[in-house]
């Protein structure tokens, strides 16, 4: 357990605080108390749903469930089935950094291998926090009294290290601003 699943974490501690009702979704079953020591966190307010790792198909339709979900998986593809999502992609990495020799291997054959002008065709969302595609809107994190002016339905790329130093500054009041101007632009609302 490390800064993602504190990233987590925090977003449950906060939202439970506020009276919403949280489920921490994981495949691993170990106790509340110790997540929240391992974390230095507050997760009484919250339930652990333990799920086999039967695949990403069978989770996504568990998401349909919920009102919200915020997923803070690293690299995840799981397609949310819930009435309103966040991707929350904190730690782009780059380039091939984290791939599988397998994957090193085949963006070699297709002759992908100098990154120097342009990222790679292949990669999963969020291999490069979802960098190098016009299917993102690159921006800077703003603080938390900024108006991101979301619009549903888009996907934002924002750079945070101006807020969050070494990937672990993580429960400042700027990320829960981006969070919640990210849930209020999916209902038509804004802060």
């Amino acid at each position: 357990m490390g800064g993602g699943e504190r990233h987590a974490g925090m977003i449950g501690q906060i939202m439970s605080r506020a009276g919403h009702d949280v489920d921490l979704i994981g495949h691993s079953d170990v106790s509340l108390r110790d997540l929240s020591d391992r974390v230095a966190l507050d997760l009484s307010r919250t339930r652990l749903r333990v799920r086999p790792d039967r695949g990403e198909d069978e989770l996504s339709d568990i998401t349909a469930e919920y009102d919200l979900l915020v997923n803070a998986t690293y690299m995840s593809r799981l397609v949310s089935k819930a009435r309103r999502s966040a991707y929350l992609c904190f730690f782009p990495t780059p380039f091939d950094h984290d791939l599988g020799p397998v994957h090193r291997a085949a963006v070699g054959l297709v002759g992908e291998v100098d990154f120097a002008d342009k990222l790679p065709k292949f990669g999963g969302i969020g291999a490069w926090g979802i960098q190098g595609t016009t299917m993102a809107e690159a921006r800077e994190m703003l603080d938390h009294r900024g108006d991101y002016r979301f619009e549903p339905g888009r996907i934002y790329n924002l750079n945070g290290s101006r807020f969050i130093p070494d990937h672990s500054g993580i429960d400042g009041p700027e990320v829960a601003h981006t969070l919640w101007q990210a849930v209020l632009a999916s209902k038509g609302q804004r802060v």
